[in-house]
């Protein structure tokens, strides 16, 4: 942010999530100068907490068609501009013994309603499976499903989303700060000049804007809450469920206890997710925590249908808050899951708006409508081309067997990195080939590369062991993080040049993150083996037996 305080920019984003750099990408291809700021890391806040699936939102067909076809729509374009980033999720909406017997007939129904969909969204139609079908799919299901109608959606990683939607607005000429802390929106006699901002160990600054725009997800209320007070959104908590390994190759739509909810069991990379939870939350969102009752709850709505789970791991749990847009009345499931858009000029700061609500499925439209605004505001006439170009090096063409071949690297490592880079695996895998260190696997269950690590940190502002979790999965794999941790931040201290009491701090520090995301989900044995994982991670470091 060089001579930030001299230029005055187009457009300034407040927020790192998939809408903060969706927009940004779609105001610098516009050719509207552009920064963005972000307080933590990209995809650190609700984003990241996502399910990570790219779907239309079937629930919402009754009551928000349009919202359906806005997010299939946008899936659609989402698997042109990064093909290799998403992957498919065939769900079954399972009939139990005890449904009513025109239970079925009315899944049929709605299925065959949101087939007419399945066209923009590259999906499959729905199929009618019996018992025997059903349990030939997984033996695993209980036995009280008397059949199933499938739909087809399909899954992403949403952090590989956010760092390549940004990477391509860096490409088109934005800027993206980060980490950055926004303080206040500057006005002048009721009209937006800029914003002030602390960057990263500086003190804080005035960058100069036309328009502030605060795209903060459920942090948006306390961005200069007098100037942004008409803003109204009804926050909901989501809690998800990580198994340490798939234990279902399709997807299940479970009915909760209380009737109110469906709940998911996943499939998502090498892991099993189930989610979510829908809450109020009237906290602030740096504060949510996850309690026992809602793991409890989740586990209760899948157990029903797939008996087994209790013989599995759940590793992990993890929550965010979703800015639902307001409503009244109403439980949070029945929610829109639209979005608003605010303009400011009402709270006495003309050139300042907020967004909130939408899908993660409809990132890239919700993004256009935005741009649309300031495009109008600023009186510039380019069009939209965000569903016409791809991510960088996204690409449908992933030679992952010949180049496991040509570098010798493991051909699951390989694989993976293509998915994660598209094209700029190349890159990653030929350093990997001239240099042992960086041929080096710092993380086994995700098989991460320090190559990869390497690269994340040149090309894709991380600075931590979390900004590289957030990029490659590593530590995110059965053994969180204890295996990797170490490792991991000694490679980091190199190319940072940290002291031996930084990396230390370093480890110690990802590895409590990780240890705060299993707490809510330990019990009996699991409780003492995870005590006993992280007992041995403190002793061979040396440091941190206070804790213990």
């Amino acid at each position: 942010m060089a001579d930030a305080n001299s230029k005055t920019y187009d457009v300034a984003i407040i927020g790192g999530g998939i809408n903060g750099v969706g927009v940004a990408r779609d105001c610098s291809m516009r050719g509207l100068s552009t920064i963005l700021f972000e307080k933590n890391d990209l995809c650190a806040g609700s984003t990241g907490a996502c399910s990570g699936m790219i779907h239309g939102g079937p629930r919402y067909l009754e009551t928000e068609r349009e919202t359906t076809r806005k997010s299939c729509e946008d899936s659609g374009a989402i698997q042109r501009i990064a093909p290799n980033l998403l992957f498919r999720i065939p769900i079954l909406i399972p009939v139990m013994q005890q449904d009513p017997k025109i239970y079925m007939e009315m899944v049929e129904t709605f299925c065959t309603a949101y087939d007419s969909f399945s066209a923009i969204k590259g999906g499959k139609p729905h199929v009618r499976l019996n018992r025997a079908e059903v349990q030939a799919l997984d033996p695993g299901f209980s036995k009280d499903i008397v059949g199933a109608v499938s739909m087809d959606e399909w899954g992403t990683d949403p952090f590989r989303l956010v760092i390549l939607t940004a990477k391509s607005a860096v490409a088109s000429g934005a800027e993206i700060v980060v980490p950055a802390k926004v303080h206040e929106v500057v006005t002048e006699n009721g009209k937006v000049k800029g914003v002030k901002v602390a960057r990263d160990g500086h003190g804080v600054e005035f960058v100069q804007a036309k328009t502030v725009i605060n795209l903060a997800g459920p942090w948006a209320p306390f961005i200069d809450s007098k100037k942004t007070r008409s803003l109204r959104m009804r926050p909901s908590k989501g809690v998800h469920l990580v198994l340490d390994r798939r234990i279902v190759n399709v997807s299940l739509v479970c009915k909760a206890i209380d009737g109110r909810e469906s709940v998911f069991i996943l499939p998502h990379e090498h892991t099993t997710i189930i989610g979510t939870t829908d809450d109020d939350y009237y906290g602030h969102p740096d504060r949510v925590t996850i309690t026992q009752d809602e793991v409890g709850y989740l586990m209760q709505a899948v157990h029903r249908y797939f008996p087994s789970l209790h013989d599995y791991r759940i590793m992990r749990a993890f929550v965010g808050i979703r800015p639902t847009v307001y409503g009244w009345g109403m439980s949070e499931s029945s929610l829109s899951r639209d979005h608003e858009i605010y303009d400011h000029k009402q709270d006495g700061a003309d050139g300042l708006y907020s967004m909130i609500g939408g899908k993660l499925a409809a990132y890239r439209l919700m993004a256009e409508e935005m741009t649309d605004v300031i495009c109008k505001r600023l009186d510039r006439r380019e069009s939209c081309r965000t569903h016409l170009e791809s991510l960088p090096g996204c690409t449908t063409e992933m030679p992952w067997i010949d180049e496991a071949r040509r570098t010798g690297v493991d051909p699951l490592t390989v694989r993976r990195l293509f998915f994660r880079h598209g094209s700029e695996a190349h890159k990653i895998l030929e350093a990997a080939r001239k240099d042992p260190e960086l041929r080096q696997t710092l993380c086994e269950c995700d098989q991460v590369l320090a190559a990869e690590v390497e690269y994340c940190v040149r090309a894709e502002w991380a600075k931590n062991l979390a900004d590289v979790r957030r990029r490659t999965r590593l530590g995110m794999g059965p053994c969180q993080s204890c295996r990797c941790a170490n490792q991991t931040a000694l490679f980091l201290g190199r190319l940072f040049n940290w002291s031996a009491a930084d990396v230390d701090e370093a480890s110690q520090d990802f590895v409590a993150r990780r240890w705060r995301g299993n707490q809510p989900v330990l019990f009996g044995e699991q409780a003492k083996q995870e005590e006993y994982a992280r007992a041995l991670h403190l002793y061979s470091t040396g440091v941190g037996h206070g804790d213990l």
